[in-house]
């Protein structure tokens, strides 16, 4: 929506202010054109408890067309990526799909969270399992459990993660108390800080007053400082040292020596899903995401203890909010 009028009034400015060339007419009206097409586009997933059938309907300003799939046909709703060539690159888009006897792809949308979300909805209005293609490996929840958390989920299964030992030798740097549990660990490429060092270094000269060389004034040369300047800023991520705190209420990770951190509270974790490059925390409206801690040992110790302080902690939270509280006078 807020993308559609950014289009329409630069489209509409445009086309307002006397153009110096014919072009900026054609310019104009095609941006005016790309807004009135996102605001009147029409798409949306209805599921009808009488006839049950799913109907997807699209169009413009009005429905134009509708797909109508029946309940009783589909055995599992499937979210899984689609690649879709444009142009010399890929796009990723997710779709949605209607398995049972036969398969039907219902509708591909641009996010995944988005996504994530209507086949959620949808799973849970036709009560059908949903099965999550996209991250790990195809993991199947029931239609009636889509809305509880991995804790619930793990008290409803009885698992129970216990506290591992931590292996030696090991690169990692443990810290575990009452009410918080932290580690660190070698990020990917610790080794490779004088690359990074060199590109904030080249960025240097951009940012200070440099009479001796006119060249570093260029407009070329603060473009690609600049450039430069975010690939280093990137790279943070790949030395130094990574880290993961979990406390009562919420978990954080950051990559290396980037400074910005993935944050989550533990009661929006739906899903627990262990990749071959780490392990995803996943959801309803964004995730964090933990890699491999470098050897195998270290990264079976990350994986076991992740879990079992992420349990315990919040076990610990759920104890304090049913505590009874008096207030002073």
């Amino acid at each position: 929506m807020l993308l559609a009028i950014l289009l329409g009034l630069v489209g509409a400015l445009t086309v307002s202010v006397p153009p110096t060339e014919p072009q900026h007419y054609v310019f104009g009206a095609a941006l005016m054109l790309a807004a009135l097409h996102l605001l009147t586009r029409i798409r949306d997933l209805v599921v009808d408890p009488g006839s049950r059938e799913i109907v997807y309907r699209s169009g413009w300003v009005v429905p134009l067309k509708r797909d109508r799939y029946s309940v009783d046909d589909v055995n599992t709703v499937e979210l899984r990526t689609k690649y879709v060539k444009r142009g010399k690159e890929k796009k990723a888009l997710f779709e949605l799909v209607l398995k049972g006897k036969k398969r039907h792809v219902v509708c591909r949308l641009p996010g995944f969270w988005f996504a994530r979300a209507v086949g959620e909805k949808l799973a849970m209005a036709i009560d059908r399992p949903l099965v999550d293609k996209v991250t790990g490996k195809g993991e199947r929840r029931e239609a009636k459990y889509l809305e509880e958390s991995i804790f619930q989920r793990w008290r409803r299964e009885r698992r129970v993660f216990e506290r591992p030992s931590l292996p030696q030798p090991t690169r990692l740097r443990v810290e575990e108390g009452p009410e918080r549990f932290s580690v660190t660990f070698p990020a990917q490429f610790p080794e490779w800080w004088p690359v990074t060092l060199f590109l904030f270094a080249w960025s240097v000269p951009a940012l200070i007053d440099t009479p001796a060389n006119e060249f570093f004034h260029t407009a070329q040369y603060r473009l690609v400082s600049f450039l430069v300047f975010c690939m280093g800023f990137m790279s943070l991520a790949l030395v130094g040292r990574s880290q993961v705190t979990i406390t009562p209420t919420k978990i954080s990770v950051r990559q290396g020596m980037l400074p910005l951190k993935h944050k989550l509270d533990l009661n929006e974790i739906e899903q627990w899903v262990v990749e071959f490059d780490g392990i995803s925390l996943i959801g309803d409206e964004r995730m964090a995401f933990i890699e491999w801690a470098g050897n195998k040992a270290d990264s079976d110790y990350l994986e076991a203890a992740v879990a079992h302080h992420l349990q315990r902690l919040a076990a610990e939270s759920d104890r304090s909010s049913r505590l009874p509280r008096f207030r002073q006078e």
